[in-house]
């Protein structure tokens, strides 16, 4: 079974603009950043699925991305539906 997968990415042009607007920067002085990304995942047990990865936020260094993944890992409910994370690291085209 081959499923085509929604995908929502932040474009250079928007990481430039958070930059601007944010009282702490999202890139650093080279044009590096860490994107965050949000993968929805369907798993009831039979059926496992990847229905979606939304890149969700941008942050100057690895650290600051990790933290904000370890806060959003947070999950009490029992769910088929599961959100993973991933970070990774993004050079901003000028």
């Amino acid at each position: 079974m081959t499923t085509t997968i929604q995908r929502e990415t932040i474009t250079d042009a928007r990481i430039i603009e958070l930059n601007g607007l944010r009282d702490k920067p999202c890139m650093n002085e080279f044009g590096g950043c860490y994107i965050v990304s949000k993968a929805r995942v369907f798993d009831d047990g039979e059926v496992f699925e990847v229905e979606r990865v939304t890149d969700v936020n941008v942050f100057a260094t690895e650290g600051e991305a990790e933290k904000h993944v370890a806060r959003m890992c947070r999950s009490y409910v029992d769910s088929v539906i599961k959100y993973v994370y991933t970070v990774r690291y993004h050079h901003v085209k000028f």
